[in-house]
């Protein structure tokens, strides 16, 4: 139990607090994004505009809580955007051309979720298998079976209750920012305080000593990657509501969104180190830069180089800020390798 509880003390300290230079440095990048947008499109700052951005990094953001989960615990999930697509699909197939009732529809969906990050986990964790293949196999399964029940034609036309939840309102905010604000607060307080949450971190920041502390590493794993999945077929559920379809080309631009926005986040790719706090500024960056580039009448192509590079220079400084932790926590500038 003093293991427990000194490992707890130990990740509360270390590694909540770890990305906080990352995060500040986000708010000024995002504070400077905002103000040259101001002034270099005239159209950034009209409601209808910021209504559509922030609709969307809603669904970016609940699709990276998942992501951020898996990426903490030391893994890699890259099937999240196929996975939140194949929900959407499976949702429409059943309730638009199998009239299904909506709730079994939604619930089918759901197990779309559940299923792939079953067996992410489990071949990653038992098999040992490497995480990026075997979600990368998901991933083509996904997209490929989504193809064959759409043939490659979008099923639309959801019942209007249900196209509320991607495009409704409460008051003047959009469902999808509620939903995405209370997720946020229940995940950010379940990481801090909860003891499954102290064992995600002492996951990802050393998997043999969390063991040796008597965590149950395997089935702690297990459940971080049937997480990622919910979470993805949660997002596919409002991606599907907002464009009123279930289809097979709407997932492919959601993993570098997601992924994008963990690292700019500060979410150590090596696990262990991160906070949703983060991780949603993370998502507003990348949502009003792609934004931004549209409205600057950005060719497309050039759009794809400006976003890998802001991945590259993301990944870049997380590197170099690992190496100041670690010199910090050695003494030594340099790492050395004895036969």
């Amino acid at each position: 139990m003093g293991n427990r509880n000194s490992l707890r003390a130990m990740n509360s300290i270390k590694n909540w607090y770890s990305t906080s230079k990352q995060e500040a440095g986000m708010y000024i990048a995002l504070l400077v994004l905002i103000l040259f947008l101001s002034f270099a499109s005239p159209t950034f700052l009209i409601w209808n505009n910021l209504i559509n951005v922030i609709r969307q990094v809603s669904i970016v953001g609940i699709i990276a809580i998942g992501g951020f989960m898996v990426i903490l615990t030391g893994g890699m999930d890259i099937s999240v955007g196929t996975v939140a697509s194949l929900t959407g699909i499976v949702v429409a197939k059943l309730s638009i051309q199998l009239n299904v009732p909506m709730p079994l529809a939604v619930l089918a969906g759901m197990c779309v979720g559940l299923l792939a990050g079953l067996i992410n986990g489990t071949l990653s964790t038992y098999l040992k298998l490497p995480s990026f293949i075997v979600t990368l196999g998901t991933m083509q399964v996904c997209q490929g079976v989504g193809y064959v029940i759409t043939q490659a034609t979008p099923i639309s036309n959801f019942p209007s209750g249900f196209v509320q939840l991607g495009r409704g309102y409460l008051g003047a905010i959009p469902w999808p920012v509620i939903i995405l604000v209370i997720l946020y607060a229940l995940v950010s307080l379940f990481m801090k305080y909860s003891r499954f949450g102290t064992y995600c971190y002492a996951l990802g920041g050393n998997r043999e000593s969390a063991r040796l502390s008597g965590i149950r590493v395997n089935r702690m794993q297990i459940i971080v990657y049937i997480l990622g999945g919910l979470f993805s077929s949660l997002g596919g559920l409002i991606v599907a509501a907002r464009i009123n379809a279930g289809s097979a080309q709407v997932g492919s631009t959601y993993l570098f969104d997601v992924f994008t926005a963990c690292v700019l986040g500060g979410t150590a790719l090596s696990g262990g180190i991160g906070r949703p706090a983060g991780i949603l500024i993370g998502c507003i960056f990348v949502g009003i830069l792609n934004n931004g580039l549209v409205q600057l009448n950005v060719d497309s192509f050039y759009q794809m180089v400006v976003q890998g590079v802001v991945l590259i220079i993301a990944v870049v400084l997380q590197s170099l800020m690992s190496r100041e932790r670690r010199i910090k926590k050695t003494g030594f500038k340099t790492e050395t390798v004895f036969p």
